[in-house]
């Protein structure tokens, strides 16, 4: 929890542009019903750590086969 709590902080203050119009994002996509929503803000959180563990790691670009909610909110992230 504290790996993932420093990420998001991490992230907002490196790149607080970003980071705000991912979670938008996240929330637009998913507002028209609320359990929609809470999944929403499962993937903006997973998609910020895998950002975080990305930066960390000097990687510019990941392939993905199949459509990924993450890595769509990633590349809004990052």
């Amino acid at each position: 929890m504290v790996r993932l709590l420093w990420a998001h902080v991490h992230t907002l203050i490196s790149r607080p542009g970003p980071y705000i119009r991912g979670l938008a994002g996240a929330l637009r996509t998913s507002s028209e019903r609320r359990p929609q929503t809470l999944y929403g803000l499962f993937y903006f959180t997973e998609a910020v750590a895998v950002g975080y563990w990305m930066e960390r790691r000097g990687l510019t670009h990941v392939h993905t086969h199949y459509a990924s909610t993450c890595l769509l909110y990633t590349s809004r992230c990052v």
